[in-house]
């Protein structure tokens, strides 16, 4: 058993039932408020994907301060009554709740993640998610692979190939990213047929895996139109051996390149 200092903060929950997001396809998604990220995270208010889109951020924002969405209870029960094989995604911005111990460690609410593991398998609903939380600790890893084990598949993100090799030797899928300036990988544009706007899409020029030799998939939906995360379905397979990549893109593509060339040389990611 661990001491634990209960954070004074809305631990709001929005639950959007179709995203309009041309990546992500029809999904249902979530949104966890800000406080819910980790301060460990490399990108905590400096590159992270959420807070660099307009739209998503005035969302996020609302979201935070409570003026959106509901409890987690809210959530769970949604997540109750959805059909068998329903597939969404928790967390399009946000992480999970976490408590802080005497130690200063940020450790998931067990709670709160056990009753959406729960409520998941109750529907045998297909839901999934990223994280940030720190794996190294015994608390946050056993939690992850509680979720996985249990139906509900949590990736764990990692900012190189070395450490997405970590992560997976610990029990956990992992995803990653890499840069734009990598060797086998070449930007093109390309119109969205769902919305007819040009889109930079990225061609794989060849193999890559990490250093321990595992198979790197850069994410289908960088890669082809009309590749979505619902037609995909590859970051809800906890059982997988290989290595989700997302490209860094966006208007915050120049900024992650250059603070993941100060996490890990480019060499660590050929």
């Amino acid at each position: 058993m661990y001491s634990v200092h209960l954070r004074p903060f809305f631990m709001t929950v929005h639950i959007t039932p179709k995203s309009s997001n041309s990546k992500v396809g029809r999904l249902m998604v979530t949104t966890s408020a800000k406080q819910s990220c980790p301060t460990t995270c490399v990108h905590y208010n400096t590159t992270c994907y959420a807070s660099s889109g307009f739209h998503l951020n005035l969302h996020w924002n609302k979201v935070s301060t409570g003026e959106r969405g509901g409890t987690w209870d809210d959530l769970t029960d949604k997540v109750k009554t959805l059909k068998a094989g329903t597939m969404y995604r928790h967390n399009q911005a946000g992480d999970f709740f976490y408590d802080t111990d005497e130690q200063g460690r940020e450790l998931i609410n067990l709670a709160m993640l056990k009753g959406l593991v729960d409520a998941n398998k109750s529907s045998n609903a297909k839901g999934y998610t990223y994280t940030h939380h720190k794996l190294d600790y015994v608390h946050n890893l056993e939690a992850v692979k509680y979720a996985n084990t249990n139906g509900f598949t949590v990736n764990g993100s990692t900012e190189s190939m070395t450490q997405a090799d970590e992560v997976v030797n610990l029990g956990v899928p992992a995803v990653t990213i890499i840069p734009t300036d990598h060797e086998k990988i070449e930007s093109f544009k390309s119109v969205d047929p769902s919305d007819g706007k040009k889109k930079e899409l990225f061609k794989v020029k060849g193999k890559i895996t990490t250093p321990q030799g595992r198979k790197v998939v850069v994410c289908p939906a960088q890669r082809a139109h009309p590749n979505k995360c619902e037609t995909c379905k590859l970051c809800t397979d906890s059982k997988r051996d290989y290595v989700i990549a997302f490209v860094a893109h966006g208007n915050q593509k120049k900024k992650l390149n250059a603070n993941l060339s100060t996490i890990v040389p480019n060499k660590e990611v050929a």
